[in-house]
């Protein structure tokens, strides 16, 4: 078996050599470590780190040129719109001069920043490629957790340097489209899934993909790099203080976003706080599942991962702060991130 992959990953080098060569920016956002005890070389916290990160690992560079870029030394529940928007300011200014780009990220918030730059990066003509790999894995030891980390980036180089277009993320073997990616807890391990009619590809000794993909073209992207973070963020449930949605009148923020996605209806005190902000001047939006009766005053948004619901809600409101554009945007499928049957 083993010399059988062998055979398999040496012809697949020699047909990636053939090929003409891409340019890739990989830019560094926190997921270069392969272990959870990472070496020193894969702790890249300054840009003069990621000279020696990409000594480490030449396997990349069998299948394109690499371009460094460093965004953040964070740790990944560190990294939040302000990262989101560098990544897509990044990618604005050196589009014209690479092929592909490759967003090293851990994967505990990549859901997050994949949602936030489907939406900021749209009709792009190029991959755009957020990558992770858990650093835990059970049933697996340290080197082979090595080896899955590994793959996975150079899965996603692959992916970068193929024919697809737009923002999408790469996880184990699955190409996923960066609006509908979410996370979940499978096995014990953190895992990133999509419907599985969403998908658009895989990478098993070469990258196959599917037909639903967006090809590479010569559109022009459409940049929509804004977010507005002044977004007060609830969750819903029946022990939910009231007290606490008068922070958000008192308080600087634009907007309140009030995820529902365990109920169907909201308590009858919590409405009276959403429609105290409302006479305030203060948008009240609301994620759910389904339709919520009676609540026209409010802007639905329906279809779309939690995750989705709080990133599109500060891109919108970056837009416009106009209530009726507001409800535009936000109702509308911007980045195809309405899933079909509704947000799990």
């Amino acid at each position: 078996m083993r010399r059988r992959n062998l055979l398999k990953t040496a012809r697949f080098s020699k047909e990636v050599a053939k090929l003409p060569r891409k340019r890739v920016a990989l830019l560094f956002s926190g997921g270069t470590m392969l272990s959870e005890k990472p070496r020193p070389w894969e702790i890249v916290k300054k840009p003069e780190h990621m000279r020696r990160w990409l000594d480490n690992m030449s396997e990349i560079n069998v299948i394109a040129d690499v371009e460094p870029v460093f965004i953040t030394g964070k740790g990944t529940l560190e990294i939040g719109p302000d990262e989101w928007l560098a990544m897509a300011e990044a990618v604005r200014r050196l589009h014209q001069s690479v092929d592909g780009f490759v967003v090293l990220h851990g994967v505990e918030t990549l859901h997050y920043t994949a949602n936030a730059l489907s939406l900021m990066l749209r009709n792009l003509p190029f991959p755009a490629v957020v990558s992770g790999s858990p650093l835990r894995m059970p049933g697996l030891g340290v080197r082979q957790v090595e080896f899955a980390a590994r793959a996975n980036i150079i899965n996603a180089v692959q992916v970068a340097a193929a024919d697809v277009a737009g923002v999408c993320v790469v996880f184990g073997n699955r190409i996923m489209p960066a609006a509908q990616v979410q996370p979940v807890m499978a096995e014990g391990a953190f895992q990133l899934v999509t419907a599985e009619t969403a998908l658009l590809g895989r990478v098993d000794f070469g990258t196959k993909l599917f037909e639903n993909r967006t090809k590479r073209s010569n559109r022009k992207p459409r940049w929509s790099i804004h977010l507005d973070q002044h977004v007060f963020v609830t969750t819903i449930t029946p022990a939910v203080s009231a007290s606490s949605f008068r922070l958000a009148i008192r308080g600087d923020f634009h907007a309140i976003l009030a995820r529902l996605h365990e109920l169907v209806s909201l308590p009858d005190y919590v409405e009276r706080e959403f429609r105290r902000a409302l006479k305030h001047g203060i948008p009240v939006v609301l994620s759910s599942r389904h339709p919520l009766p009676g609540m026209v005053e409010f802007i639905s948004l329906l279809g779309v991962s939690p995750s989705m619901a709080v990133v599109k809600t500060m891109w919108a409101l970056g837009a416009t702060r106009e209530a009726g554009k507001l409800r535009k945007l936000l109702e509308q499928n911007v980045a195809g991130e309405f899933i079909q049957g509704g947000a799990a």
